[in-house]
């Protein structure tokens, strides 16, 4: 499966938003905006060296990941494997 969504990540400052919102919901954003956060992320790092690790260790990344995972199983019918895991 690919998703592609051209947006201009620079410009898009809701993401800054959402990404500096420390109690944002991501389970309240559909797939291509988590997709359209994450690439915003990674992109970032090119322009601010060492911003990528910086999001990955309040566990950004995983929250959104988590999120979209969610999202998938709940569109299938299955609970989240990472919340099993859990248990």
């Amino acid at each position: 499966m690919s998703i592609i969504i051209s947006f201009n990540c620079v410009e898009w400052d809701k993401g800054r938003e959402i990404s500096s919102d420390d109690d944002f919901d991501f389970n309240t954003l559909d797939i291509p905006t988590k997709c359209k956060l994450i690439t915003t992320i990674v992109r970032n790092d090119r322009f601010c060296e060492g911003s990528l690790v910086s999001d990955f260790d309040p566990g950004l990344i995983l929250k959104i990941l988590e999120s979209m995972e969610k999202k998938i199983n709940e569109s299938k019918g299955l609970n989240s494997k990472l919340s099993r895991n859990k248990k």
